[in-house]
């Protein structure tokens, strides 16, 4: 297919490819906006499920530490009336009817140095363990009144387990500080609470300090797992063990402090884990969006064939008219042009002579043609006639014409020549003509009428005139020989010692 043909078929092709375009982009745009909001919706549900996680534990810790006010401020309240520390263990059995661990039911008071004083349990290391370097037990003595003081979670020096330390200021009746009672709470209880309301493997819940470290979490690594029960009693502090760390990049993260502590409750979800079941979907989409595009490639290729079909039934006729119109207009024999195609391209060349443009018009004549055909036969004519064609568009450009214009005679039509250009022309082409006749050993010979117009003369057919009768001019003056003359202002100027004919 070469270069014209292809933009003859795109042509043909184009609204039935530009409609398979559209509609695939539709499709494509369809199918990738359902798959992005469906996304966006998976997110934002699970950015709704972790702010629930997150607030529904917050909850939780926060009336548990009101439960453990409740049991403290009564314990305060007995102590400061002189009852003493008989009612420790009885509030602490009572503890054993509700889902407690066994730390959380474990009441003890701290004398005003921080010493071990009592305890709900019975062999107690009694003024063996001190917690006076505590923060929550300093800020207990250095602030007086009925709040409560919460530790974050840390490894009990008297329980050796982590727990989340709670104490209430005691009191002596002149207000001056008398130490502390307190209890514990197990954090891994709490976060374990709601292991039931995570949604597959997607969320981590836990604790954590405000600044980002992890005391413990369901779900994901805890910073009591790296701990050990023999540790000094420090604050558990697992060195990378952060919520960033946990969650990773991929995570959505919610957050919700416990009023009053440094704790913070949060959830946090893989957006991997959410979007699992969200690929599926995007990978049925996808597959249904090529299934919409292969059901309407098929029916446009069917119809693109078709138009393909119809443009080369088309094309064939209007190559066949083509060729059909061509050979009304060359000369069987020679081909070259006929004499209808000559008269068309001169009335060309005569209108554009009226706007200045110059053109030679020549006529040639094979002096003895008869003479060869009754002595050679028609065949030998007809030869002739050929090579005397093919010599003559051999020497002219492209963009002449060259015409037989009847019988023995040729005309040779060039378009924008004056007679300065077509001089040579003319002197190689009778150079041409002699070496053919010599070859061929034809008795013949050329006569050549040349007329450079510079302007027009006032018909078409006036200017065949003057080349024919400048023609016969050189035949008759004996033949084989070549006459030129310039027509200019109406007039014929010829060549050499001829006197100017008049128009």
């Amino acid at each position: 297919m070469d270069r014209i043909d292809a933009r003859h078929w795109l042509r043909v092709l184009w609204p039935h490819l530009a409609l398979w375009a559209v509609l695939c982009t539709l499709v494509a745009g369809v199918t990738l906006w359902l798959i992005e909001s469906g996304r966006q919706r998976e997110l934002g549900d699970g950015r709704v499920e972790a702010e629930n996680l997150a607030r529904i534990l917050q909850d939780q810790t926060a009336r548990t530490f009101a439960g453990a006010d409740v049991a403290l401020s009564m314990l305060k309240a007995l102590h400061e009336r002189g009852v003493g520390d008989a009612f420790l263990a009885p509030v602490a059995d009572s503890l054993a009817r509700i889902p407690t661990t066994e730390v959380e039911r474990v009441f003890s008071r701290f004398d005003a140095d921080g010493r071990l004083a009592a305890s709900s349990v019975r062999d107690a290391p009694i003024g063996q363990v001190s917690i006076a370097d505590r923060a929550y037990f300093v800020e207990a003595r250095d602030r007086a009144g009925p709040a409560l003081h919460v530790s974050v979670p840390l490894m009990s020096r008297f329980l050796r387990a982590e727990v989340i330390p709670i104490a209430k200021r005691l009191d002596r009746p002149d207000g001056t500080f008398d130490g502390v009672v307190t209890m514990a709470l197990d954090p891994a209880r709490l976060v374990a609470l709601f292991r039931s309301l995570r949604i597959g493997e997607a969320s981590s819940i836990g604790l954590m300090h405000r600044d980002g470290r992890i005391y413990v979490a369901s779900g994901g690594p805890t910073s009591s797992a790296v701990a050990s029960p023999a540790t000094t009693g420090e604050p558990l502090e697992a060195p990378g063990t952060t919520l960033a760390a946990l969650a990773g990049e991929s995570s959505i993260v919610a957050t919700s402090p416990i009023p009053g502590t440094d704790i913070v409750a949060f959830a946090a979800l893989s957006e991997d884990a959410l979007l699992a079941n969200h690929r599926v979907v995007a990978r049925s989409l996808l597959g249904y969006a090529a299934l919409i595009v292969l059901a309407l490639t098929l029916p446009i290729a069917l119809a693109s064939k078709r138009a393909i079909v119809d443009a080369r039934r088309r094309r064939a006729l209007e190559l066949r008219y083509e060729d059909a119109r061509e050979r009304a207009r060359t000369d069987p024999l020679t081909g070259v042009a006929n004499r209808e195609a000559f008269d068309s391209q001169l009335r060309a060349s005569h209108q554009a002579a009226g706007d200045g443009v110059p053109f030679v018009l020549a006529f040639l004549d094979i002096d003895r043609f008869k003479a060869l055909n009754d002595r050679h036969g028609h065949d030998t004519g007809d030869r002739a006639l050929k090579r005397v064609a093919d010599a003559m568009a051999g020497n002219v450009r492209r963009t002449d014409i060259v015409a037989r214009m009847g019988g023995d005679e040729f005309a040779v039509l060039m378009p924008g020549a004056d007679r300065a250009s077509c001089l040579r022309v003319f002197d190689n082409l009778r150079e041409t003509l002699r070496l053919v006749t010599l070859e061929e050993g034809w008795p013949i010979s050329f006569s050549i009428g040349v007329v450079a117009f510079e302007s027009a003369p006032a018909r078409p057919r006036d200017a065949i005139a003057l080349a024919d009768r400048l023609m016969y001019d050189a035949k008759r003056s004996g033949r084989d020989g070549t006459r030129f003359a310039t027509f200019r202002q109406g007039r014929l100027v010829v060549d050499a010692a001829k006197e100017p004919i008049a128009a």
